[in-house]
């Protein structure tokens, strides 16, 4: 499912645990309701919300800040 938000790179080769930043970042910024979930389930609710306060803001959408804060809070 995550393919479509990782067309850049080789999907292949990817792993969530290694480019947990990667995947937590496309998934937040570029997915639908349902990624947001897989994120929560695997990485754990208040993990991606750690790791999402630990980035720089400008890593994150606009559009999608205030929505991450409410379902990732810090």
């Amino acid at each position: 499912m995550f393919k479509p938000l990782l067309w850049s790179f080789d999907f292949s080769k990817m792993d969530p645990v290694r480019d947990r930043k990667t995947v937590i970042l496309n998934g937040v910024n570029y997915g639908t309701l349902k990624h947001w979930r897989w994120l929560s389930n695997y990485y754990g609710r208040d993990e991606v919300g750690r790791f999402l306060a630990s980035v720089d803001t400008r890593e994150i959408k606009p559009r999608t800040r205030r929505l991450v804060a409410l379902v990732f809070p810090q």
